[in-house]
């Protein structure tokens, strides 16, 4: 029996041996020879048997594996969106019922190399802020993410149907800052938030309140070299992108005085009723706002036009907006109150349409890959170094579990794997 010790995707198992459990494959197995069950962890024609109370092992290492078997763990009950190389599911777990959504992409011809990014970066998020990607699964060419399944409704749904008080908005505001201050810790900017992406756990708390969907995600680069340069939503993207020009992690705080500008007045900044594809670009190219329609304190007016500040060196950082006056404004929670909007409101909201154009820039200028592209990239990435923690990872996502009471299977050396000194 032997002692194993986990960091991250980082398996150690002797004093001087690790392995690199990144885009492994996963599977739980029997083997007659031992009473109990086992996980086997293999890559490149090489794999590693484990025995023993596997439970918790597995649960940490199964968002950094690949797993197979997709439709045997789980049932797909309802698709929420389709689009032509993705769509997402509400899926029940067979055994314990419980509901997840499902993110799945078609790997053919798709942007391969930004799927792997964006499963890089989930990787590493663990914020209550931050939706969790908690599995990988491929089937064919097919790749599954799977997450938990928030019930609470995303922000842009719930701002159809309520209007929020001021010290709402700041519960919210804070909420995402909170987020975003984390993934600019990490060096990482998401670069397509609104409302759509804001999702609550349960409607009635929305001090449960998660960022979602990174697909645009990526690590900040000073040389402005992306696999997407030019991306996002056009209404809510920072105007240094659309100008490409090279910008900052700030890219986030302009995208988040959108959303504050809309809780505020219910209304987007650059879109408007009549306009088209190519006149909303050109509004938040121009970046012409008119204030004259916020009402609200002069703390959170302040807040509001240094989020949406044109010159993103004078635009405030996340971490400064997180201490401003308005987010650190005492409030109670008991004194919370949605203000339901009356039956003409909601008729003229509808009409209007302005807080429902969600129209999608995509990769303006962003090279397409090559659909000869093999799939099998995603089990042959090359192992990290060990020896050292990846730059950005959060000193809680470095910290070391050990598990014990583990059989190895000596069956085939694990060559695979770069070894690197245990660490203490």
């Amino acid at each position: 029996m032997k002692k194993l010790k986990i960091a991250d995707h980082v398996i150690f198992y002797s004093k001087s041996k690790s392995i690199n459990c990144s885009n492994c494959q996963l599977e739980r197995v029997k083997n007659s020879l031992v009473i109990q069950s086992g996980l086997k962890i293999s890559k490149q024609g090489k794999y590693l048997e484990i025995f023993g109370e596997i439970d918790q092992l597995y649960d940490h290492l199964k968002k950094y594996c690949v797993q197979i078997n997709f439709l045997q763990i789980y049932k797909l009950c309802s698709v929420n969106v389709e689009k032509e190389k993705k769509k997402i599911y509400k899926i029940r777990q067979r055994v314990t019922n419980d509901e997840k959504i499902a993110k799945v992409y078609e790997l053919d011809g798709g942007d391969i190399q930004q799927i792997n990014k964006e499963i890089q970066i989930l990787r590493l998020l663990k914020h209550k802020n931050i939706v969790q990607m908690e599995e990988v699964y491929q089937e064919d060419n097919r790749l599954i993410l799977v997450f938990d399944n928030l019930e609470g409704g995303d922000l842009a749904k719930i701002m159809l149907l309520k209007q929020f008080c001021e010290d709402t908005i700041r519960i919210i505001i804070k909420q995402i800052l909170q987020g975003i201050v984390y993934l600019h810790d990490l060096g990482i900017f998401h670069r397509d938030l609104k409302p759509e992406n804001i999702l609550f756990k349960n409607q009635e708390q929305i001090e449960q309140l998660q960022i979602i969907d990174f697909a645009l995600a990526d690590f900040y680069c000073g040389e402005n070299k992306y696999i997407f340069t030019r991306c996002g939503t056009p209404g809510y993207v920072a105007p240094e992108i659309l100008q490409d020009k090279r910008y900052t992690l700030n890219v986030d705080v302009f995208s988040v005085g959108v959303i504050l500008f809309m809780l505020l007045t219910q209304k987007n900044p650059f879109i408007k009723e009549q306009f088209n594809y190519e006149q909303i670009i050109t509004a938040n190219y121009d970046c012409q706002i008119d204030y004259s329609e916020v009402k609200c304190s002069t703390e959170c007016l302040d807040l509001l036009k240094k989020c949406l500040k044109v010159d993103q060196h004078k635009r405030i950082s996340a971490r400064d907006a997180l201490s401003h006056p308005f987010i650190l404004g005492t409030f109670s929670t008991e004194q919370i109150q949605f203000r339901i909007k009356t039956q003409s409101q909601l008729q003229k909201q509808k009409s209007n349409g302005s807080l429902r154009k969600i129209i999608h820039i995509g990769s303006l200028d962003s090279p397409r890959f090559s659909q000869k592209q093999s799939i099998k990239s995603l089990h042959t990435e090359s192992p990290i170094d060990t020896t050292s923690d990846s730059p950005g990872t959060p000193k809680s996502a470095r910290t070391e579990n050990r598990f014990s009471n583990f059989k190895f299977s000596k069956q085939q050396q694990w060559n695979s794997f770069r070894v690197s000194k245990f660490k203490k």
